[in-house]
């Protein structure tokens, strides 16, 4: 029998956690060899945390379920698959076909055609804005008002979506997510609407000063997600559809 005498606190780590015992004086102690690092678990198109401490019952078979990913909010995610980014200017966006090339945040004073691009191919504008500045992207099927636009391409619905993401991001609106740009206010599927967003409070799609922004603008409906040859064009017109779009701002 162990005599029992003064006693030694004892640290062992184990990764996740730091176990303290208490050993008496003299008493048989077997250490146990500290069990492999966990592989990191991968999810696409985001930024994933493996977890903190595994108690070796997550996975098949071991009495328990596996332990998901989680997600860091703000990850990016994939690009839609099938599809061309092309990226334009403010100016471009607003001033196409030899027209004036308004700076951000001004467009022409009539609706400009957007995205227009080819079929499977999506726009993908920056831009930047100071501090207490708005803008109010509104847009329709109204092409006609355009007094140069000549290839009338209507579209059943557009996808607009505001992002720090720079490769696309055409996430379906959720008010619930993490995300903040995921909610309404920073993105929308529809044939005529408007968001409003910039640096002032109060605004549908709150922004940072002077960081960097993209408004994407796609012809496909985000739901279910977007499929290679998708389009919400009407009449299914093969060379893309467009919008009529008009901002205001102060």
């Amino acid at each position: 029998m162990a005599r029992i005498g003064s006693s030694t606190p004892r640290r062992r780590i184990v990764p996740g956690i730091v176990v303290a015992a208490v050993i008496g004086a003299g008493a048989i102690v077997t250490q146990l060899p500290d069990p492999p690092p966990e592989a990191p678990v991968a999810a696409q198109g985001a930024a994933v945390d493996s977890g903190g401490f595994r108690d070796g019952f997550e996975g098949a078979g071991g009495g328990g379920a596996p332990v998901p990913p989680i997600v860091i909010p703000g990850a990016c995610p994939e690009p839609p698959v099938g599809w061309t980014r092309v990226q334009k200017s403010w100016g471009e966006l607003f001033g196409p076909n030899g027209a004036p090339k308004p700076q951000f945040p001004k467009s022409q004073s009539w609706p400009s055609p957007v995205p227009l691009v080819n079929r499977d191919q999506y726009t993908s504008t920056p831009f930047s804005m100071g501090p207490n500045q708005y803008v109010n992207g509104y847009f329709d099927q109204a092409q006609s008002r355009a007094p140069w636009y000549t290839k009338p391409r209507p579209a059943d619905g557009m996808m607009l979506a505001l992002s720090p993401c720079a490769t696309g991001d055409f996430r379906v609106p959720n008010q619930a997510d993490a995300d903040r740009f995921v909610h309404p206010g920073c993105r929308m599927y529809e044939n005529s609407g408007s968001l409003v967003f910039g640096t002032l409070p109060g605004v549908g799609c709150l922004l940072e000063p002077s960081k960097t922004y993209y408004l994407h603008i796609i012809s496909a409906n985000p739901e279910g997600g977007i499929q290679p040859g998708e389009s919400s064009c009407q009449n299914n017109v093969l060379g893309g559809c467009d919008v009529g779009m008009v901002t205001g701002s102060n």
